[in-house]
């Protein structure tokens, strides 16, 4: 899971990375898909050292006291024949919000296994990230890719 975010003079990155979960996809049944994913937030990568350690602390994803980032599907609409918008609860920092994803799902192979590109943003002071207002954007941009395997 890669986000990216704005500062004055460019655009910062980070990712996650160890995010597991639980992904049922029945393509004749759109409406019974489930995703469930938990992502450990001391898994934070960033663009340069300072940022990462800022991103780590008590003003932003606090990976002490909040070791997990959560997301929960809730409902999946088809807009196309592999995309998709789906409604979801995001909690970050113990604070759930609603959130919707822009979603691509490629045809299965012949093992089964699939992959999930989905794309949304955030707004981070809706779960208290405020720090540094004058230094970094209110938007954030989150990408998902995840290789979904069959049980």
């Amino acid at each position: 899971m890669r986000f990216f975010y704005r500062t004055p003079l460019s655009k910062g990155h980070g990712r996650f990375s160890g995010v597991t979960g639980t992904a049922i996809i029945d393509d004749s049944r759109p409406e019974a898909t489930f995703v469930e994913a938990s992502v450990p937030t001391a898994s934070l990568q960033a663009d340069s050292t300072l940022a990462m350690r800022a991103l780590r602390g008590p003003h932003f994803f606090s990976i002490t006291h909040h070791p997990h980032i959560n997301f929960r599907g809730t409902d999946l609409r088809v807009t196309g024949q592999t995309t998709a918008q789906m409604s979801g609860l995001i909690t970050v920092r113990g604070i759930t919000r609603s959130v919707l994803l822009d979603v691509h799902l490629a045809e299965p192979k012949p093992s089964g296994a699939r992959t999930l590109r989905a794309s949304t943003h955030i707004h981070r002071s809706d779960f208290e990230m405020t720090a540094y207002p004058k230094l970094i954007g209110e938007a954030v941009e989150i990408e998902i890719t995840a290789r979904l395997l069959p049980r």
